[in-house]
């Protein structure tokens, strides 16, 4: 037994083991949670100390004010020429020249500082000031690279257009310098202080630089000096410099005006002070202008291209171009522009009974291009075209050649020039071919406010009725590229012209179906630009620039070659490295040749039209889309061939309708033809067409159907081309070939004697456009069925049922009468077709009559269309009598698919939505008789024409069942129900 003093060693020594352990189970968990907290907090703080160290960098490469103010010395004017390099076309030089001094936001008149804030920033000065977490919050995000909103308060763009690119040279990420300038401008300066910067910086167009420098340039005054509405003008100019009062005063003056009425809404200023104010008219200064001599309009753009290019690049491109000294070559053919001048101004003087002149205004060089026009006859001169703009541009380069006129505002209806994109987004979608059939009727379409029926008409007022794809987009017809428009929805056809570069057409909620006809807003450089990928097949070849927003086009038709430094250095040069990689497919190949190969069909727009064409040919093969806007304010011609696009509007200065041709064939179309005349025969143009793609393929389509020949048809044929991934797949079904009496026009019956038995072939037209096939007194086929060659009134044997021309299904129970006088046998019997060369018996042959009594029960299950039924009778004394009737037999069911609106709307809120408009979609092989509509199981109505349709007016909330049964002649059926879900306006729920 151990002692107690071994107890007690033990004891110690088994506590000092516990002792022990514990401490290193503490070592290693103080291990543990240490190494976990540095490999977690470790790259979080080395990640933010890395982020304030390009924050701490940033700062330092941060200009002062007095390094945005104080410009670099004027090296020299910069010389802008056209393409030889031979021509001066525009001397730019800052107008203020080094003359720059800085003005406290105290010295400024109070209401240039409302205006601007009103105009930028309302709470600016209110709600500005450095946000420690936010921009913590944003350095974050860049440093996990994830995309960063720029600042768009007035700090954040005197961040974006001043301080970054005055710091473009320490090669720090922009994004990076924008997130820190923005935020430090408002951690070092007071919201009245960050406004004093920008009012010294911003940009206010023509080389303007600050508040002081634009009061000077566009007023000839101090900024201290500014009145009401002189500073509401500046204000409104730095968000958009292109509309400044110089460049663009209408647009100039209906910004002044709307921010005005801003001011009054704020109550900034007075409703008497607003009335005194908006009644000025600001007096502009004009004398520090220095506008082109020569192609104003093209200098100008070639100017603005040449900035961007520079931005691009990294540089400070106004003011390189402004102080810089630079030389830069441009696109343009001088000798083409001075011609170009020449016959728009000659055609307008022909038109209003002037004589041509023979020399250039500007040089009074000869005229020769004129030569190229051709006279207009049967002018009526009452309200003529006065002012036109003409694009010439170089389908393989993208290369402006030639810019006449005002080409660049957005101030024309697309009207015709919209068509191609229409029929684009049909063949794109699969939906259309080029001979799918399209209806020229009276049509009426949905308008441009809920209910509001919109009826087009084409430009001649005429209608052609049922007609292939090709005939009605060569022809210009507007109804049917309406009709492909509604059907393929405006959201799609303005996504594709987005993508084909027409930066105007944005917003589709501005829009109705009317865009085909009159309204929107284009610049004709854009539609030209859009045409030349048709003219690529695909391919938008151009400068590679930023996109003025989101979603618009990152290219632009090219205006600058060469830009150069004084020392002759090039900074940027269009040459064919840069042509070759400056293109970017946007369109299929196939779908591109397709509209070209319809464009080009100069003999079916003659046939169909019944024109001559004359003003549309130039010699050799181009495509064109040409015509007027429904008002008559707008006249386009657009043509091209593989090597050029030139595009011509006209119109009137006062926007008046025009006194022209419905089609414009004496408006845009006589300068187009001789201006690409004159430019093809000036580069020495071979004609030539588009090359076929391989997946174009040729095949035989019925006339007018544009469906396959069913297999024995002699349907009329022509051939046309596909994409072989969207090949026609239905036969045909509206041509029917029927044998006639040739002496009565009747349907011939197993009656009508052969010789007299002719065949006729017709077109039948939908449904929809019967009635009009009718009013013209189109020709459709006999309904009467031959019976002249049997004296049936004095015969006793009659079919009383079925009736001559029913529709039947199923069993069908025979009945008639039969002269039992003499009767030796009867039978009754039917045949395929009006005039069968084949009888089947029906039932036994009969040797006695009773009246009433069935004749026979026939069993049409298996059968489908027009049969004869006859009842054959042999008589004691050898002689034979018969009667017929033709049926056609039904026994396919019709199909229906009940919708409600468009969309198939499933939810509606009311009382703001007060009607559901139910759909149903029905059809038949052979014929429909009507819809009936029901709703909870009640009818509500009855629908007996195409479309058919109910408007359901909406009483209560609640679910809705509705259900419409359609019937086809024969009394077959098919029924459809759809549900819908009706909430109170406000209230939340699907």
């Amino acid at each position: 037994m151990p002692s107690v003093a071994q107890i007690i060693r033990r004891r110690r020594n088994r506590k000092q083991r516990q002792q022990q352990a514990k401490q290193r189970s503490q070592l290693w968990s103080y291990l543990i949670f240490g190494g976990t907290a540095l490999l977690i907090l470790g790259p979080i703080v080395a990640f933010l100390g890395f982020v304030g160290f390009l924050y701490a960098r940033a700062v330092t490469v941060m200009p002062s004010p007095a390094d945005t103010i104080y410009l670099d010395p004027i090296v020299a004017s910069t010389n802008i020429y056209d393409r030889s390099d031979g021509v001066l076309l525009y001397a730019v030089q800052d107008p203020l020249g080094d003359n720059r001094q800085w003005v406290t936001i105290e010295s400024l008149p109070e209401h240039v500082v409302d205006t601007t804030i009103q105009m930028e920033d309302p709470d600016f000065l209110n709600s500005g000031g450095f946000n420690a977490s936010a921009t913590i919050n944003r350095l974050w995000r860049y440093g996990l690279g994830q995309a960063i909103s720029r600042d768009t308060s007035l700090a954040g763009r005197l961040a974006n257009n001043t301080l970054v690119p005055s710091a473009r040279n320490s090669r720090l990420d922009p994004t990076l310098l924008h997130l820190v300038f923005s935020a430090e401008v408002q951690r070092q300066f007071t919201p009245r202080r960050v406004l004093e910067w920008y009012l010294n910086t911003a940009f206010y167009g023509n080389d303007a630089y600050g508040i002081d420098a634009a009061a000077q340039v566009y007023f000839g005054k101090r900024a201290t000096d500014l009145t009401l509405d002189e500073a509401a003008m500046l204000a409104a100019i730095p968000l958009a410099p292109e509309f400044n009062p110089l460049d663009n005063p209408q647009a100039a003056r209906d910004r002044q005006l709307n921010l005005l009425r801003d001011m009054r809404s704020f109550s900034l200023i007075s409703v008497d002070e607003f009335d005194r104010v908006a009644s000025i008219i600001s007096p502009v200064r004009t004398d520090l202008a220095q506008p082109p001599l020569i192609a104003p309009e093209f200098a100008l753009y070639a100017r603005e291209q040449a900035e961007q290019i520079l931005d691009s690049l990294g540089l400070d491109g106004a003011r390189l171009i402004s102080r810089g000294g630079l030389r830069i070559t441009t696109t343009l053919d001088l000798e083409l522009y001075y011609q170009s001048e020449c016959i728009l101004r000659g055609h307008i003087d022909q038109l209003n009974g002037r004589p041509v002149s023979a020399t250039q205004t500007v040089t009074a060089q000869s005229c020769s291009g004129t030569a190229y026009l051709e006279p207009v006859l049967n002018i009526n001169r009452r309200s003529l075209p006065n002012e036109g703009a003409i694009i010439v541009q170089d389908v393989a380069t993208g290369e402006i050649r030639a810019m006449v006129g005002d080409a660049i505002s957005y101030d024309k209806q697309p009207g015709p020039t919209i068509y191609p994109f229409v029929y684009l987004t049909g063949f794109r979608s699969g939906n259309y071919t080029p001979s799918q059939m399209v209806l020229d009727i009276p049509r009426q379409f949905p308008g441009a406010t809920d209910g509001s029926i919109y009826t087009p008409l084409n430009p001649d007022g005429r209608f052609n009725g049922p007609l292939n794809l090709r005939d009605a987009m060569a022809s210009y017809l507007r109804v049917p590229a309406i009709e492909v428009a509604n059907r393929q929805g405006l959201s799609d056809l303005l996504d594709i012209t987005q993508i084909f570069g027409l930066n105007s057409l944005i917003d589709v909620n501005l829009y109705d179906l009317s865009l085909i006809d009159r309204g929107g807003n284009v610049s004709l450089l854009d539609m030209t630009y859009a045409n030349s990928v048709f003219a690529s097949l695909g391919r938008l070849q151009g400068v590679d620039l930023p996109p003025i927003a989101q979603g618009y086009r990152a290219r632009n038709p090219v205006a600058v070659l060469q830009i150069e430094v004084p020392d002759g250095t090039i900074l940027w040069d269009y040459d064919a490295d840069m042509v070759a990689i400056s293109s970017t497919i946007i369109a299929a190949p196939e779908v591109a040749y397709l509209v070209n190969d319809i464009l080009v069909d100069s003999g079916t727009r003659q046939s169909v039209l019944g024109l001559s064409d004359d003003a549309l040919s130039i010699g050799r093969p181009v495509a064109v889309t040409n015509g007027t806007t429904g008002d008559m304010t707008d006249s386009w011609t657009i043509g091209y061939t593989p090597q050029l696009v030139v595009g011509v509007h006209v119109g009137r200065d006062d926007n008046d309708s025009m006194s022209i041709d419905n089609y414009g064939l004496q408006g845009a179309a006589p300068i187009w033809q001789a201006i690409s005349r004159l430019a093809h025969d000036r580069y020495n143009y071979s004609p030539t067409v588009w090359t076929r793609p391989d997946d174009i393929i040729q095949l035989d389509v019925c006339s007018i159907s544009g469906l396959l020949p069913p297999e024995g048809s002699s349907c009329p044929r022509r051939t046309e081309i596909f994409y072989n991934r969207l090949l026609p797949s239905q036969e045909d079904i509206y041509w029917q070939t029927v044998e006639v009496n040739s002496q009565t026009g009747q349907l011939a019956s197993s009656f009508t004697p052969e010789f007299l038995i002719v065949e006729q072939q017709y077109f039948i037209p939908p449904e929809s456009a019967l009635e009009w096939w009718r009013t013209n007194n189109l020709p459709l086929p006999p309904t009467d069925v031959d019976t002249s060659s049997v004296p049936e009134l004095l015969s006793e044997t009659q079919i009383l049922s079925p009736l001559d021309a029913d529709y039947v299904r199923g069993t069908v129970d025979i009945r008639g009468r039969v002269d039992t006088e003499n009767l030796q046998s009867f039978q009754v019997r039917y045949g395929a077709g009006i005039r069968p060369t084949q009888w089947i018996i029906i039932g036994d042959l009969q040797t006695s009559y009773t009246e009433g009594v069935s004749l026979g029960e026939w069993n049409t299950s298996d059968l489908n269309g027009p049969y004869t039924v006859q009842i054959s009778v042999l008589y004691n004394d050898g002689s034979v009598d018969s009667a017929g009737i033709s049926v056609t037999v039904d026994n396919v069911p019709p199909t229906l698919d009940l919708r409600a609106g468009d969309n198939n709307q499933g939810l509606y809120r009311w009382p703001a939505e007060s009607v559901i408009p139910l759909q149903a979609n029905a059809d038949d092989n052979l014929a429909i008789d009507r819809v009936e509509f029901y709703n909870n199981g009640i009818l509500i109505g009855e629908a007996t024409q195409a479309p058919y349709e109910w408007i359901y007016t909406i009483e209560r909330t609640g679910i809705e069942i509705f259900t419409a049964t359609v019937f086809d002649e024969a009394g077959n059926q098919a029924t459809s129900t759809l549900e819908v879900e009706v909430l109170r306006s406000g209230a939340s729920g699907e």
